[in-house]
């Protein structure tokens, strides 16, 4: 991409998460596809698809051979992935595999050429070291834990145990670099592998969204509590003080305003009423 401004990073940003995002998208709904279980006759969405396909494949070497015009390709890839995610919207029974992965090693196979990725990046996951009994051990003790606990509240209601589901997901998952994503109603959830800092900080960002929510509700139920325990005396010289220089000692009325001017007889009774009304709720 072509860029010269700092206003332009962000783009630049947004457009590489839109590729990483694309990848994990593809591993995670293939895990779903059963080759075995699933028509391989095409229907117009897959011909539809693969025609997407062509066109990108002969655009991008047509921009390559234009001096190389990398963000040319790039965009032409980056319509090439839209269509693609919105062919993966659909359920996980039409998804045709093997197209979609001709895809995903068409556009990773542009992106490795560009430096963009290394071989390994897709699919496999990246930081898969050591045994595979040492690589699953922290999972397997998270999925046995969460087994444990699911045991244990069989017989409570169903609020508890989706609760215990929840924290999987939102609690654990993500200090193994798993974020595990709810679909609609009756549909399978799907799990990508994903930077482990990266799930860390939106976890906090979401914890601390919790609080600050939660503080606001505090605040306005103790201003809503206060609000109803200020007889109509006290309701200007509590909550309005600002807007009056002086008060009547006896009602608790205001009588003159900011510039020390004495209120009318019309806003007076005006704020006879509010009292009246204030004193009732009190």
């Amino acid at each position: 991409m072509n860029y010269t401004q700092e206003e332009s990073f962000p783009e630049a940003i947004a457009v590489e998460n839109k590729f990483n995002e694309f990848f994990k998208n593809v591993k995670a709904i293939l895990r779903q596809c059963n080759i075995k279980d699933t028509d391989q006759k095409w229907n117009a969405k897959d011909v539809e698809l693969d025609a997407v396909l062509i066109a990108k494949q002969a655009s991008v070497h047509e921009a390559l051979c234009d001096n190389f015009n990398t963000p040319k390709a790039i965009t032409e890839l980056g319509e090439l992935v839209t269509a693609t995610n919105s062919y993966l919207s659909q359920n996980p029974e039409n998804i045709k595999a093997p197209l979609v992965r001709q895809i995903s090693k068409f556009v990773f196979h542009i992106m490795k050429c560009f430096g963009i990725y290394e071989e390994g990046d897709y699919p496999a996951a990246e930081g898969a070291e050591g045994s595979y009994e040492e690589i699953i051990t922290p999972l397997m003790n998270a999925l046995t834990k969460y087994r444990d606990q699911i045991k244990k509240n069989a017989n409570t209601d169903a609020k508890t145990l989706f609760k215990i589901s929840d924290e999987l997901r939102d609690d654990i998952l993500p200090y193994l670099g798993i974020r595990l994503e709810d679909k609609g109603k009756d549909q399978d959830s799907i799990w990508k592998y994903e930077d482990k800092e990266k799930l860390i900080k939106e976890r906090e960002s979401k914890i601390a969204e919790k609080a600050k929510k939660e503080e606001e509700k505090r605040l306005r139920a103790e201003l809503a509590l206060k609000k109803k325990s200020t007889s109509g005396k006290d309701w200007f010289k509590t909550f309005e003080a600002d807007k009056y220089s002086k008060f009547d000692e006896e009602t608790g009325l205001p009588s003159h305003d900011l510039k020390d001017k004495a209120l009318s007889e019309a806003i007076l009774n005006k704020l006879k009423k509010v009292q009246n009304k204030q004193e009732g709720v009190y």
